[in-house]
């Protein structure tokens, strides 16, 4: 069954990550080497990620000092 409406990816980096990690979007763009505007925007559903973004967040256990679970990361990159 085809979703009606489908979170948008940076719901998801907010929701399992952010929030579960306790990280605030500054704290997070610092950790992924990307400017805390850009990270804000993509996390509050106004813009896409784009293709560095998805490069940084590929490796997000390096960045977050855990591993991202494989569900986050596909939900991430899609």
């Amino acid at each position: 069954m085809a979703m009606l409406n489908p979170a948008h990816p940076g719901e998801v980096i907010r929701e399992d990550v952010l929030e579960e990690l306790g990280l605030s979007v500054k704290d997070a763009a610092e950790r992924l080497g990307v400017s805390r505007v850009a990270l804000s925007r993509v996390v509050n559903g106004r813009a896409r990620i784009n293709p560095e973004l998805a490069l940084r967040l590929e490796d997000t256990g390096s960045a977050f000092d855990r591993p991202c679970s494989g569900a986050v990361a596909v939900e991430v990159l899609v």
